[in-house]
C-alpha cells in the first residue's frame, strides 16, 4: 500500500501535470474526442461515424479540446482530481467520431466507458488509466512476493518502480498508450513472482490467478498491441506455475493428464484474450521498417515517418504530401510487409548483425551509458542519419535511470543500476563450489528463474523490432530493479546469520529449522563432509 501510494504521489505531483502543458498531445486528445462523442451518442450507436483523422474530425478535436481546457481553467479542476467531470453543452454534439482502423482501441474505449459510467468527462482521467491499473499490481507483487519468504523485497521492489520517474511518466504519457505496455511487464514481474518463489498453492488459486493475469494481459493487448510481444514469456510463466503449483493434484494420474492440466492452465490464461479480441490495431509493418533503421547503415532504413513515406512514394505509391500517421492502410502494410522481407530475407547476415547489436544495447541500456555528473549528458546522442528521431523520443519522457520522491530527482548511473542483477547471476553460477546450502541455491534459482521470465518478456520488442522507440528497451532495465531487490534480501539474510542461534543436532536436517539456522546448518554438513576426520 505504501508502493502504491509513492506511485500516486509522484503521478500528482510530476512536472508539468497540467493539460495545457502536455507535450506530443494529439493522440491523447484524439482517444479523449473519441469518448466524448462516445458519451454524446451512448444511446444511438447506429449513427453514421468518421473516422478520427479524416474529414470534419480534427476540427471536432480541436473544438473539444478549447472547451475543455477552459472548464478546466473555470471549474478549478487539479491535475491529481481524475475523477472530476465537467459539463457539457448540448450545442457541442458533432458528427460520432471513431478511431482509425490502425489504432489501438483499448484507451478510448476505457474512456468511453468511464465517461459514461461517471455521466460525463473527465479531462485528467485518460492520464491517470494507466496508474490506477498499476496499483493494484504493485500491491498484489508485494504480497506474493511476502507470501513467497521475499519480504525485504517485497517491501523494495514495488516501493523502486513506485520511485521510478521512467514509470511515473509512461504511465501518464499522452504521446501514446505505451502505459499499457509497461502494465503488462509489471503483471508479467508479478506473475513469475508467484510462479517461481510462491509455496505451493492449490489449483483453485492458480486457476484464479491465471484467469486475473489473462485478464489484465488481454486489458494491456487492447491497448497496446505490442503487448502481444510478450506472450511467450506469460505462457512460460503459466507452465511453470503449473508445474510447480497444479501438478502435484496430477501426481498421481497418467501423463497425459499432466498435458491436459498444462493445456488447461494455458487455456484460462488465453480465454480473457479470445474473449475481447479486437480486428482493430495500430499497424505492425511500419514499425519493422523504421526500427531497422537503429543499426542500419546499408540501407534506406529510419526512424522517421516522413523517411518511410518517401520509401514509399518510391514504390508507386500516391501519397500527400505533409500528412500524419493516416496514410497507414491495408495496401500500405502490405507495401511495407514486402519492402521489409525483401531485405531481411534476401540479406541474412545484415539483418542477424541488427539483431545482435540490438540485444547489445538492450542488455546494457547502451544509449544512457553518460552519466550527467560527469559526462554532462545523460543521453547517447545519434551518430547516424538512420538512427532518425531516436533522440526526440528519449527526450518525450524522463529516462529509467532517474528516479523522483515528489518534486526531488536524482540520477544514478546506468551500470551502477545493472550491477546487482550480474552480481547474482555470479552468485549463482558460485554457488555449487562455495558449498552453498540447498536453501540458499533454491532462493537464487528462483531469483534468477523471475529475472530470466521478466527479461524474456521485455526484450523481445526491442531485439525483434527495434531499440530506436526509446521507451520499450528502457522497460527492460525493470530487470536491473529486481536484481537490486533480490540482491537486498540475500544481503540482509546473509547479515542476520552470525546473531542466528545453532542447533546441535544433526546438521544436515534442513525441516526442522527456518531462516538463518537453516543456512548454518547447511554450511556445516559441507564442511563436516570437507573435514579429514
Amino acid at each position: 500500500m505504501i508502493a502504491g501510494g509513492l506511485l500516486v504521489w509522484n503521478t500528482a505531483t510530476r512536472p508539468d501535470a497540467r493539460l495545457e502543458d502536455l507535450k506530443a498531445s494529439r493522440r491523447y486528445w484524439e482517444d479523449v474526442t473519441i469518448a466524448v462523442s462516445g458519451y454524446f451518442y451512448r444511446k444511438q450507436p447506429e449513427v453514421p461515424a468518421v473516422n478520427v483523422g479524416e474529414g470534419p474530425a480534427p476540427d471536432i478535436r480541436h473544438h473539444y479540446r478549447r472547451y475543455l481546457l477552459r472548464m478546466v481553467e473555470a471549474e478549478r479542476v487539479q491535475p491529481w482530481q481524475f475523477w472530476r467531470t465537467v459539463p457539457l453543452k448540448p450545442a457541442l454534439k458533432k458528427e460520432r467520431v471513431v478511431p482509425r482502423d490502425f489504432d489501438d482501441p483499448g484507451r478510448p474505449a476505457l474512456l468511453t466507458f468511464a465517461f459514461r459510467l461517471m455521466d460525463g468527462p473527465a479531462p485528467y482521467l485518460g492520464l491517470w488509466l494507466c496508474t490506477l491499473l498499476a496499483f493494484p499490481v504493485l500491491v498484489w507483487m508485494s504480497r506474493e512476493l511476502w507470501a513467497a519468504g521475499w519480504p525485504v523485497s517485497g517491501t523494495i521492489l514495488p516501493a523502486t518502480l513506485a520511485c521510478s520517474a521512467f514509470v511515473v511518466d509512461i504511465l501518464t504519457l499522452p504521446y501514446s498508450a505505451l502505459g499499457f505496455y509497461l502494465l503488462a511487464a509489471l503483471l508479467l514481474l508479478c506473475f513469475a513472482c508467484f510462479a517461481t518463489l510462491a509455496p505451493r498453492s492449490s489449483v483453485p488459486g492458480l486457476a484464479l490467478r491465471l484467469a486475473l493475469v489473462g485478464s489484465g494481459f488481454a486489458l494491456c493487448v487492447l491497448g497496446r498491441i505490442a503487448t502481444m510481444t510478450m506472450l511467450p514469456a506469460f505462457l512460460v510463466a503459466a507452465v511453470v506455475a503449473f508445474v510447480r503449483h497444479g501438478n502435484p493434484a496430477f501426481s498421481t494420474r497418467p501423463p497425459r493428464w499432466r498435458w491436459a492440466g498444462v493445456i488447461a492452465a494455458v487455456s484460462i490464461f488465453l480465454a480473457p484474450y479470445v474473449a475481447v479480441r479486437q480486428p482493430r490495431h495500430h499497424g505492425v509493418w511500419a514499425g519493422l521498417w523504421e526500427g531497422l533503421g537503429d543499426f542500419d547503415r546499408k540501407y534506406d532504413h529510419a526512424w522517421s515517418d516522413p523517411a518511410l513515406r518517401a520509401a514509399l512514394r518510391r514504390e508507386g505509391m500516391d501519397l500527400p504530401r505533409g500528412i500524419g500517421v493516416e496514410f497507414e492502410s491495408h495496401e500500405v502494410e502490405v507495401l511495407i510487409r514486402r519492402l521489409v522481407l525483401d531485405h531481411v530475407l534476401g540479406d541474412p547476415s545484415w539483418w542477424a548483425d541488427i539483431l545482435a547489436r540490438r540485444t547489445l544495447a538492450t542488455l546494457t541500456q547502451a544509449k544512457l551509458a553518460p552519466w550527467t555528473p560527469v559526462d554532462g549528458r545523460h543521453i547517447q546522442a545519434s551518430s547516424h542519419r538512420n538512427e532518425g528521431r531516436i533522440d526526440v523520443y528519449y527526450k518525450l519522457a524522463t529516462t529509467v535511470d532517474f528516479f523522483r520522491v515528489g518534486r526531488t530527482a536524482f540520477e544514478l548511473p546506468i551500470w551502477l543500476m545493472a550491477a546487482p542483477a550480474v552480481v547474482l547471476v555470479a552468485l549463482w553460477l558460485g554457488a555449487p563450489r562455495r558449498g552453498r546450502s540447498p536453501e540458499q541455491r533454491a532462493r537464487l534459482r528462483g531469483a534468477l528463474g523471475v529475472m530470466l521470465t521478466l527479461a524474456m518478456g521485455t526484450a523481445a520488442l526491442p531485439i525483434l523490432i527495434t531499440t530506436a522507440s526509446a521507451f520499450e528497451v528502457q522497460i527492460f532495465a525493470f530487470v536491473y530493479f529486481a536484481g537490486f531487490a533480490f540482491l537486498t534480501e540475500q544481503a540482509w539474510r546473509l547479515r542476520r546469520l552470525p546473531t542466528a542461534s545453532v542447533d546441535t543436532g544433526s546438521p544436515g536436517d534442513y525441516g526442522k529449522t527456518t531462516g538463518a539456522r537453516v543456512e548454518l546448518q547447511g554450511a556445516r554438513a559441507v564442511q563436516a563432509r570437507r573435514s579429514p576426520r
